[in-house]
């Protein structure tokens, strides 16, 4: 009986694996050269599509202070915990 089982699981192993590389696939690959605008999401780019010089690039980025805290000129001693 576990001969009989070993033969099928076999079977059933090389049908798995000549069915799935018999499977057709198809593969494609575009590559955006950025000299157009004709694939730029108008609305939800933040990105700066440069297309004199084919780039993609981020805007500047401008920090700006939010806010300030002075603390005392002479901090008490800090030890981890």
């Amino acid at each position: 009986m576990k001969h009989g089982h070993w033969n099928a699981a076999c079977v059933a192993l090389i049908c798995v694996v000549l069915w799935t590389g018999t499977s057709n696939s198809v593969v494609t690959t575009y590559i955006e050269d950025f000299t157009t605008t004709v694939y730029k999401n108008k609305i939800n780019t933040t990105a700066h599509w440069d297309t004199s010089a084919g780039e993609l690039k981020l805007f500047p980025f401008i920090s700006t202070i939010v806010g300030d805290y002075d603390t005392d000129m002479n901090p008490k001693s800090w030890t981890p915990s």
